[in-house]
């Protein structure tokens, strides 16, 4: 097939939707972060990686689609670290969060006695760790990978334990005491979050992220810039939380109300987890596109020496991008 006759006019080294606007970063990362990307197999991943590399050095050897390019960018984009370019381990891969976090939150809410409590917060740390270290800009040595985990379970433990325990003996009424104990994992992981991507993430922030020109060349490392890559991420992941933890009970509290298993109760477990799922899908997109993946940031805003850095065509640098991380 001759060159000619390929469209090459179209730019596969940005995203597909503007990521100045927050629909286009939810556009972005709902495809990014689509489940089916978990049944994608090693196979569809090379030949994904090898479409869009021949794509840029012009060598395709038939026409291919406009779509059939962005689907090969996203399951990329899906599986592949930006930074690292290594492969992310399938559980800790965006894509799987929503099956992988159902479960795990179907339990904490379940959980009103110590040891349930211990146990799901266990589980849930332990994803999150997974979840940061694999998500993160920098690799995090296996000493503070192992305080990480521990202050994170010590703190969610210890705020679920210790909240589950007073509101239990404090004087309110048995509907106030079920809605706050219904709280109390929000409460728990949100806490866990703060701490866990802080500690997991602090080499970004002590040492900095690497940033870059507008034509992809680094250009140094800034941790301005990794202050605000690790702070973003809380928001976003602190936001993640709250809708998957507290709209599921008041679904299944209208249900209730609605008598809607009375004829089935053996349907009120697949309605529960069914509805987290949904409710997860959902606001994740939603929550991570709070901001762009690959953030910019005025120089003026950066350490001194970025101030008067120029790209090749020898013109003075505005804006530098960083990796925000998910």
């Amino acid at each position: 097939m001759a060159e000619q006759q390929i469209n090459y006019n179209i730019d596969i080294t940005k995203p597909r939707y503007d990521q100045g606007t927050y629909l286009g970063r939810v556009l972005h990362f709902a495809a990014v972060t689509n489940p089916k990307n978990i049944f994608v197999t090693n196979k569809k991943l090379q030949s994904s990686i090898e479409l869009l590399q021949a794509y840029k050095n012009r060598t395709l050897q038939r026409p291919v689609t406009e779509e059939e390019l962005w689907k090969a960018k996203n399951i990329v984009e899906s599986v592949i670290h930006p930074v690292t370019e290594k492969k992310i381990l399938l559980p800790f891969r965006m894509s799987a969060f929503v099956p992988m976090n159902v479960a795990i939150i179907a339990g904490m809410l379940q959980a009103r006695n110590i040891a349930p409590t211990v146990f799901w917060q266990s589980v849930n740390q332990t994803y999150n760790v997974c979840l940061n270290y694999s998500n993160g800009n920098n690799r995090v040595p296996p000493k503070e990978l192992g305080m990480s985990y521990i202050g994170a379970l010590v703190t969610s433990v210890g705020t679920a334990v210790g909240l589950n325990e007073w509101i239990k003996r404090a004087t309110f009424t048995p509907a106030m005491k079920n809605i706050l104990l219904g709280l109390v994992p929000l409460t728990a992981v949100s806490a866990a979050n703060v701490f866990n991507i802080s500690f997991m993430r602090m080499n970004e922030i002590t040492h900095g992220i690497t940033v870059k020109d507008e034509e992809g060349n680094a250009v140094g490392t800034s941790k301005i810039a990794g202050k605000k890559a690790v702070f973003t991420t809380i928001v976003s992941r602190v936001a993640l939380v709250a809708p998957g933890m507290i709209l599921p009970n008041f679904v299944m509290d209208f249900l209730e109300k609605k008598k809607a298993f009375v004829k089935y109760p053996w349907m009120r477990t697949p309605v529960y987890l069914t509805t987290i799922a949904v409710i997860i899908g959902i606001a994740l997109p939603l929550c991570i596109g709070l901001f762009p993946q690959t953030a910019e940031v005025p120089v003026t805003k950066l350490e001194p020496e970025f101030h008067d850095l120029k790209n090749s065509r020898g013109e003075k640098i505005e804006k530098l991008y960083f990796n925000k991380g998910l």
